[in-house]
């Protein structure tokens, strides 16, 4: 599965929650909680899982910036190789390039007008429901779940219950679970999207 897969399975964006016994499972939420929205620009860290290729775990950063339309996401390999697939918008262009240590060693892009990047307040929708709150890697959340169209599995995300800003614990949709290290909200070093200029002569066919 390729970074620009494991954005979409994120943006529907991006499971196997720890079980409580009854005696320890945290009590419900006096009110129901807003469902979660994430910021208009932030920098992730986290942890992949494929469960449709032999359940493989990877590295992962995600670089989001909603008001110029712009994402990124890297899936690190180690050895120093990266994946990375990269979104700008306001083209219709996708980007995919092989990244080894500071070289960009295969870049490749393509129009690309079906997908559209996930506004932030993406599971602010009539199609989102509170489930329950959950533990999920030490961590007590609230589990929220989005439904699709056309038999798509649905996409459910844990964020920390009555933390005073969101913090997403997990994400899975289409096979793909990220585990969340860091968020962090707020203006960031674009020089992430700066990466896409050694694609100039590299074009993936349609």
């Amino acid at each position: 599965m390729d970074s620009r897969t494991l954005w979409i399975a994120f943006a529907s964006l991006f499971s196997i929650v720890v079980g409580l016994s009854a005696a320890g499972a945290p009590k419900g939420p006096l009110h129901l909680p807003t469902p979660p929205i994430f910021g208009s620009q932030f920098v992730a860290t986290g942890v992949l899982t494929y469960f449709n290729q032999q359940n493989i775990s990877i590295n992962a950063s995600i670089w989001y910036d909603w008001d110029e339309k712009k994402c990124r996401v890297d899936s690190i390999l180690g050895a120093g190789q990266i994946h990375a697939w990269m979104r700008v918008e306001s083209k219709q262009l996708s980007y995919y390039l092989i990244i080894l240590g500071s070289h960009v060693s295969q870049c490749f892009k393509s129009v690309d007008n079906k997908f559209q990047l996930p506004p932030p307040d993406l599971f602010n929708s009539t199609r989102t429901e509170w489930i329950n709150r959950e533990m999920v890697n030490g961590i007590y959340c609230d589990h929220w779940q989005m439904m699709h169209h056309l038999g798509r599995s649905a996409t459910n995300i844990w964020v920390e219950a009555d933390a005073p800003e969101l913090r997403p614990v997990r994400i899975t949709a289409d096979s793909v679970q990220l585990d969340f290290l860091t968020y962090d909200v707020g203006h960031f070093d674009k020089s992430a999207f700066h990466i896409i200029h050694a694609c100039k002569e590299h074009v993936k066919p349609n």
